[in-house]
């Protein structure tokens, strides 16, 4: 298992991913584009070497806020695998570059809102007849418990989704077994199997707006699909481990320490 953070400085654009340019990022770089022209046009020509100054801070403190990750508490996997349970929390952040929009986007933004919230990435466990699953929603093709190349939700082996992952991996503790909410998780799964990754920012924005009912209205989730944070929280939602009244906390299930009181503090997976 890969696991050592590694800084990256983001890259202008990710060619890999440039076939799929959503609409934040189109959004992004309509902006960018806006002041640029505006600041020639206006000759106030400083401005270019302020703003990069700006990104260059950004950058750093980032950085620097990366590292506290490895300064928290450590489990290894062969603990880890004793004590999973259905319930407990995967977090994941990636050693890939980011692209500039991305970097602003799901990486700095995030940070700034909540500053504890240093994962890119989450997945929920799902424990049966001794065997450990993770339930996700990814943007990202693995061979799934079927042995299908599959992005959107899907279920896989936690082992084989942890020890390929190149990036920090993070454990969060239920502190109630949810292993009774088995065919309750099943059941919601089921329907929404093959739905795709949350195609962009404003879908997601949406599905966070209507957590509530979002798990149940499937012709909406098959169309638009659903973000990692977002599905999680809803499935948490629909099995009654969480409270509607506490969705506008849902970034709290990616951050290093947990305010809803729900699962223990993160812990970070070492080989």
């Amino acid at each position: 298992m890969k696991n050592k953070l590694e800084t990256h400085w983001p890259s202008l654009i990710n060619l890999h991913a440039f076939n799929k340019i959503y609409e934040a990022e189109l959004i992004f770089w309509t902006i960018v584009t806006l002041i640029i022209v505006l600041i020639i046009y206006t000759k106030q020509y400083y401005l270019l070497g302020f703003l990069y100054i700006l990104h260059i801070t950004c950058v750093f403190l980032h950085h620097h806020k990366s590292k506290e990750i490895t300064s928290s508490s450590k489990i290894n996997y062969k603990q880890l695998k004793q004590q999973l349970k259905t319930g407990d929390l995967i977090l994941f952040r990636t050693n890939n570059h980011y692209d500039l929009a991305n970097f602003y986007i799901y990486v700095a933004l995030p940070l700034i809102y909540d500053k504890q919230y240093m994962y890119s990435h989450i997945g929920l466990v799902y424990k049966e007849n001794g065997r450990i699953y993770l339930i996700e929603s990814t943007a990202e093709p693995h061979k799934d418990i079927y042995g299908k190349m599959k992005s959107g939700i899907r279920m896989m082996p936690i082992e084989q989704r942890i020890k390929n992952y190149d990036g920090i991996i993070a454990y969060k503790s239920c502190k109630k077994d949810l292993q009774s909410s088995l065919p309750k998780i099943k059941k919601t799964i089921n329907p929404i199997y093959h739905s795709p990754w949350g195609l962009g920012i404003i879908s997601q924005y949406q599905s966070i707006c209507k957590l509530d009912t979002i798990i149940d209205d499937h012709q909406y989730i098959k169309k638009n699909g659903l973000g990692c944070m977002p599905f999680i929280m809803a499935l948490l939602q629909k099995i009654g481990h969480i409270k509607p009244s506490q969705s506008h906390m849902w970034s709290n299930l990616a951050a290093s320490k947990c305010k809803l009181g729900l699962y223990h503090d993160a812990k970070m997976v070492i080989s």
